[in-house]
């Protein structure tokens, strides 16, 4: 799939080459929904380093997914440093999940990986397992044909909630990926962001 750059998405050779926002309207845009995953099991995966501590993103920023209230989000949790993920299941709608203990907005390189395993939602930040949650178990990602996939932020939001810093080596696996798979990727890349 090949993606769009919106309004002047920049390019960075930090973390051996990276695309950096600015946190206002910055924005790559990829396709429909639809068209991007399995809605039954998933991974995003990306790595991230923001620019200010925070400052300068929105209190819920993306830094890869589609409309909040349509599908998955990962990205900024509300108004704080860590790690969050926003989905909609088929049957109960909006599901908004805290990371654990892992400050991310330290102007540092952080490695970001969600999964989805039918219902079960599970995220990783730098391998370490931040949250594991089963209330939507059973069920399936919500799909529109009217809300695009974005990195950088949420495509087709009326607030796109733009991330400001760099991310890169981002990646969408039609399956979940297992702890020791996130591992696997990490290590093969950390080189890069040390």
């Amino acid at each position: 799939i090949t993606g769009t750059l919106i309004n002047g998405v920049g390019f960075s050779n930090d973390g051996g080459g990276s695309f950096d926002f600015d946190g206002t309207d910055d924005v790559i845009d990829l396709d429909y929904t639809n068209v991007m995953y399995n809605t039954s099991t998933m991974t995003l995966e990306c790595w991230i380093k923001s620019s200010d501590n925070g400052a300068g993103s929105e209190d819920w920023c993306t830094f890869m997914g589609t409309r909040y209230g349509n599908s998955i989000q990962i990205g900024r949790y509300s108004n704080t440093d860590k790690c969050g993920v926003l989905i909609a299941t088929s049957t109960n709608g909006n599901l908004n999940l805290a990371s654990g203990t892992t400050p991310i907005f330290d102007e540092k390189w952080h490695h970001c990986v969600v999964t989805f395993d039918n219902g079960v939602c599970k995220f990783y930040v730098d391998t370490n397992l931040e949250v594991t949650d089963s209330s939507r178990s059973g069920q399936t990602l919500t799909t529109s044909n009217s809300y695009k996939f974005g990195i950088g932020g949420s495509r087709g939001d009326s607030n796109e909630r733009n991330f400001y810093g760099k991310i890169t080596s981002c990646k969408i696996y039609s399956k979940a990926l297992t702890a020791e798979e996130v591992q696997q990727n990490y290590l093969a890349q950390w080189g890069r962001f040390t």
